[in-house]
């Protein structure tokens, strides 16, 4: 998760404030050119900094063996003072979605919420809850349990949690890491995923920001260069444009991060068969540490044979036919006609 974090060189001290944009019933969104305020830094940190340590550096660590000095009734001294839910657009494509906590100290903790294109059910659902938030002291909680299916719901309270968390470990005095339980490595891999945050969409462009993203330390890039390719079209002279351009994007990042930094593809579920096996071979030079999701994740792609269940009758009747057949067989129950699967296609 992105929230409850901080980055290293982001603190009170030296985070300009944001501007709110939006009016009354619509989400706010953080809007900079220089991307700039401390959620905008704290995003870009989340995607470009790889010092990332506990929930506030300009507060001492007092642990033994990885557990706070402070324990008992008095390890969380401070009251909530409010909580708010903010969001921020990180490309025409793309809005995170952030819960932030006050308590009565001016502390602030951090929690994420994304979910793609539900940023406004999220706001509701943490403008309703958080009034049952205020006034308690800083301590996380084991009731906060979304009520019935509500994946907005589910996300709202999940970032509640994590921003009160945030703030309970800076009472504390100790790293969040520290707060949920005895540390079990010393460090743990990262990461830059590059893609959204590359507006210049060229090989060139490409490169400038995977430079960027090496120069700031990280030893391992994950792009998605395949935009706009679609399994379907490409075998026409526009597709193979498409999928030829992605191809060299790739190799313009190899080229500008050079051997030492992992390289990894994120194909999107845009290709079928024969042009993953394309990818793969043209791609040979970049030497990728991983190729992901080229194919859609269908039962035919996947080979195996699909059955979709609407009403409780048909449920046994397909266990019977997914036993007979002798194949693997992928038994989807739609229990809820109602919530929509996220993806453009289902599995069966």
């Amino acid at each position: 998760m992105l929230g409850a974090w901080y980055a290293r060189k982001v603190g009170p001290a030296n985070a300009p404030r944001f501007r709110r944009t939006g009016t009354a019933g619509q989400t706010a969104v953080l809007k900079s050119a220089a991307f700039a305020g401390p959620l905008a830094q704290l995003v870009e940190q989340r995607t470009l900094n790889p010092l990332v340590v506990g929930s506030n550096p300009t507060r001492p660590t007092n642990t033994a063996q990885g557990r706070s000095a402070r324990t008992g009734p008095d390890a969380f001294p401070t009251l909530i003072a409010s909580i708010a839910a903010h969001s921020a657009r990180i490309s025409p494509k793309t809005v995170w979605t952030f819960v932030r906590a006050r308590d009565d100290a001016g502390r602030v903790g951090w929690g994420e919420a994304t979910l793609i294109d539900r940023a406004d059910e999220i706001h509701t659902h943490v403008a309703r809850h958080a009034p049952s938030w205020v006034g308690r002291p800083a301590r996380p909680s084991h009731d906060a349990v979304a009520t019935g299916d509500d994946a907005a719901e589910a996300a709202a309270l999940c970032a509640i949690d994590q921003a009160v968390w945030d703030l309970a470990a800076q009472a504390r005095g100790v790293p969040l890491a520290a707060a949920l339980g005895v540390p079990r490595t010393s460090s743990v891999a990262l990461y830059a995923n590059i893609n959204r945050g590359t507006h210049d969409r060229s090989p060139t462009g490409f490169a400038a920001r995977a430079r960027e993203a090496a120069g700031r330390g990280f030893r391992a890039l994950k792009i998605a260069p395949f935009d706009d390719v679609r399994a379907d079209d490409l075998r026409t002279d526009m597709g193979r444009q498409r999928f030829d351009r992605g191809v060299e994007r790739v190799l313009a990042v190899r080229e500008a991060i050079g051997p030492a930094c992992d390289l990894m593809v994120d194909c999107h579920w845009r290709l079928d068969e024969r042009s993953a096996g394309e990818t793969l071979a043209r791609l040979e030079p970049a030497r990728l540490f991983w190729l992901e999701c080229p194919l859609p994740e269908t039962v035919e792609t996947l080979g195996c044979d699909g059955i979709l269940v609407r009403e409780p009758g048909e449920l046994r009747p397909a266990l019977e036919r997914a036993f007979a057949s002798g194949r693997p067989t992928l038994v989807n129950v739609l229990t809820d006609p109602e919530v929509a699967y996220p993806r453009k296609s289902n599995l069966a």
